[in-house]
């Protein structure tokens, strides 16, 4: 009897025991997952040779379809190769800095029906990642493998393989900020697939429910918006412009919807002696933003009806006005107004509807059946449709704002425009060849025909005392 008791206890025991291992392994492991973060920029410090086998040991492992295991990863550690992949390939650059980069490969002749190759490579970059993770590296998960067939020639991959990724891996320079997970009920679906959850396919904001394109962008936002700098040579334009018109011994600037981030942190360069600000439609969109910025900028969330911030000397909104439904520009130019000290002084960057931009957008997003960023302007994320100057400054009139300057720029693409993989070089033929006819344009027609098909307009706006 005394026997049979001591036996129930320690049954007991183990069974408390074996449920505690349970729950801590498991909130472990999400753990792990919610830690895993996209790093596309890492140190100099070498990774030791066993955390690199460790994470190829963990692909090892992954599911494969019919258990084949036709996994294939090609690490790249000649420095001149990679190189070539980003000049010529046009892989993704971040290969440049990581210390460990593979490229990740799976059979297709034999395990192709239903996706199953592109599933079980998946399913071993995911172990991969979350190896690193485990580890304290940094990884970076890339869709961006490039251009197929040079970097197949590159790297000798035959055409029976198909090239799924590219897996880095390294020592994260950065912490960052856990991005907004979706709701599970905004994911789950019972019994039957509920089409209201999806998003409109469509370019034009108009066709978007507010919550839902707030949602998109501040999702989307975190898809490379730091760390590619979409059409430089405009961007460079337009912070020149900036430069030049813009008042000098600025004390209070306000940047309203800055979306990437990517002017902010220019603007707070240029005039170190400003306090910035931001007002944003979401708070890790502001997060973002001050992140990039270097600093511990303040900000407010913005919903089209006041900005609950101090007055400004300066107002900036740099290519946001097309990001939302027609409705809401009238709003946005009040808001704007109303923010700024008398005397003050308001930036607004549009892009021209009248411009060749909205064609080449919508023949590219066609051609790629992506809506998303098939061309772009620095500040953009999709949904984006151009806008019209004379609406714009007929708002602005209404709303007490006179014309100071006005900037218009690029009435021909640029070559980064027209390519397919976006690029920095500054140096090839096709870009000053570009140049010299943007030049000539300028110079040969006149000012009136310019201003009018002008890709980008900068309105240097002054608040009436």
């Amino acid at each position: 009897m005394k026997t049979d008791r001591v036996s129930d206890i320690l049954t007991l025991i183990i069974s408390v025991i074996s449920t505690i291992m349970e729950t801590n392994n498991i909130e472990l492991l999400l753990d792990i997952i919610r830690l895993r973060r996209s790093h596309r920029d890492f140190s100099e410090r070498p990774v030791p040779e066993e955390m690199a086998e460790k994470i190829i040991e963990a692909a090892r492992w992954a599911p494969s379809s019919c258990n084949m295991q036709f996994l294939g990863l090609i690490r790249v550690e000649d420095r001149a190769l990679r190189g070539r992949l980003v000049k010529e390939g046009k892989s993704h650059g971040t290969i440049l800095k990581a210390p460990v980069v593979f490229v990740v490969t799976y059979e297709k002749e034999l395990s192709q029906e239903y996706h199953s190759n592109i599933q079980s490579g998946a399913s071993a970059i995911q172990n991969m990642m979350l190896a690193a993770t485990a580890m304290g590296l940094g990884c970076f998960w890339a869709a961006t493998v490039g251009k197929e067939k040079i970097v197949r020639s590159l790297l000798g991959i035959p055409n029976r393989r198909e090239i799924l990724a590219l897996a880095m891996f390294g020592w994260p320079k950065e912490k960052l900020i856990a991005p907004r997970r979706r709701e599970a009920s905004e994911i789950v679906h019972l019994n039957a697939y509920d089409s209201s959850k999806d998003i409109p396919l469509s370019p034009n904001p108009d066709d978007w429910p507010l919550e839902q394109l707030k949602t998109f962008q501040e999702l989307r936002l975190r898809s490379g918006a730091r760390y590619i700098p979409y059409i430089r040579e405009e961007f460079e334009s337009v912070l020149a412009a900036i430069k030049k018109h813009a008042p000098q011994d600025v004390q209070t600037w306000l940047d309203l919807m800055p979306a990437t981030g990517a002017y902010t942190e220019k603007l707070v360069q240029m005039y170190p002696g400003a306090q910035f600000s931001i007002a944003e439609i979401a708070e890790q969109m502001a997060l973002f933003t001050a992140q990039r910025a270097g600093k511990n900028l303040p900000y407010c969330i913005y919903q089209f009806n006041g900005i609950s911030r101090p007055l400004s000397q300066v107002v900036s909104c740099l290519f946001r006005l097309e990001a939302y439904p027609e409705a809401l520009k009238r709003s946005t130019i009040r808001d704007i107004s109303r923010v700024l000290l008398p005397g003050g002084t308001a930036i607004i960057g549009i892009v021209n509807k009248y411009s060749y931009f909205w064609p080449l957008y919508l023949a590219k997003a066609a051609l790629k059946r992506e809506f998303r960023f098939p061309t772009m302007t620095p500040n953009m994320i999709a949904p984006f449709k151009p806008v019209e100057p004379k609406e714009i400054l007929r708002l602005a009139k209404e709303h007490g704002l006179k014309v100071k300057a006005t900037e218009c720029l690029f009435v021909a693409p640029t070559s980064e425009e027209l390519s397919s993989f976006y690029s920095v070089n500054k140096t090839g033929l096709k870009q000053k060849f570009l140049q010299a006819i943007e030049a000539c344009l300028k110079l040969i027609l006149p000012d009136s025909f310019y201003n009018h098909f002008a890709k980008i307009h900068v309105l240097f706006l002054e608040k009436k005392l």
